[in-house]
């Protein structure tokens, strides 16, 4: 019977040993945070996973979940390059992966941001055979409509004016103020 030489069974225990303590993905503190990007402006999504220095990436996926089918993507990374194929069309063209070597992520850059693209974001990684995923929330900001003032009415001297504005984010804080800047009830 042959046995194995000591320098062969070392090299079986390295090889072992780094196949198992493989550093994994990891989830940042920043998952689930939201972002704002303005109207027409450009969205940065950072991947809320962590990536260990010089870990190689299989694939890296950008999804929008609860929109159908699932089996397309915001933006698609594979193979050291991006991807068009099963992109979701709305997205085509708008979006760019980009390294943030200081945090050692990816952010996933939405040009011409939409009222449609405000919501849930999903970023998908596989490192080898195994997969983590984590969500980020993209609000967009606009700018609402024009205020409009009108005499609601007149109750014992008193006039009320009622000011109507929709569509803002984040909601602005209004206040009424006199002649001399004293604020009104």
């Amino acid at each position: 019977m042959e046995r194995p030489s000591p320098c062969g069974s070392w090299l079986v225990g390295c090889l072992f040993t780094i196949a198992v303590f493989q550093p994994p993905v990891q989830v940042l503190g920043d998952a689930g945070k939201v972002y704002i990007a303005p109207l027409r402006d450009t969205a940065n999504l950072p991947c809320p996973l962590f990536l260990w220095p010089n870990m190689v990436l299989s694939e890296m996926r950008w999804y929008r979940p609860g929109h159908l089918p699932r089996t397309q993507a915001v933006h698609v990374f594979r193979d050291g390059q991006d991807r068009d194929e099963d992109l979701m069309p709305e997205y085509k063209g708008r979006t760019a992966l980009v390294r943030d070597a200081h945090k050692e992520s990816y952010i996933l850059q939405i040009s011409n941001v939409r009222l449609e693209d405000r919501g849930l974001y999903q970023c998908q990684v596989w490192v080898g055979n195994s997969s983590r995923e984590d969500n980020v929330t993209l609000q967009v900001a606009v700018l609402g409509s024009d205020p409009y003032i009108h005499v609601k009415g007149y109750d014992a001297g008193w006039i009320e004016l009622l000011c109507q504005s929709v569509g803002w984010f984040p909601k602005p804080w209004t206040e009424w103020r006199d002649t001399t800047g004293r604020a009104l009830l």
